[in-house]
């Protein structure tokens, strides 16, 4: 079983919704993404179902932008041989 934090939909949506208002915001928000990835590639850990509607970006105007990856269902361990 996977249980993950409750996202708001008041604090929080998913990076289409959000690129769809704020496109020049994707400069940013794809190093956010590509530096949380990385960390998961680090662990030899795979999310499996990585797309835009499973990255949820926050709202708020007064920080930063935090990105949370949602939906682990097909997440896993890698067993790479390096």
């Amino acid at each position: 079983m996977i249980i993950m934090e409750y996202l708001s939909p008041d604090i929080f949506t998913d990076l289409y919704s959000y690129l769809q208002c704020q496109p020049s915001d994707q400069h940013l928000l794809k190093k956010k993404a590509m530096d949380i990835i990385e960390l998961l590639h680090n662990g030899d850990f795979v999310h499996g179902d990585l797309h835009p509607s499973n990255i949820m970006v926050s709202l708020s105007e007064t920080e930063d932008k935090v990105l949370k990856l949602i939906n682990f269902d097909w997440s896993g361990k890698t067993y790479s041989t390096k």
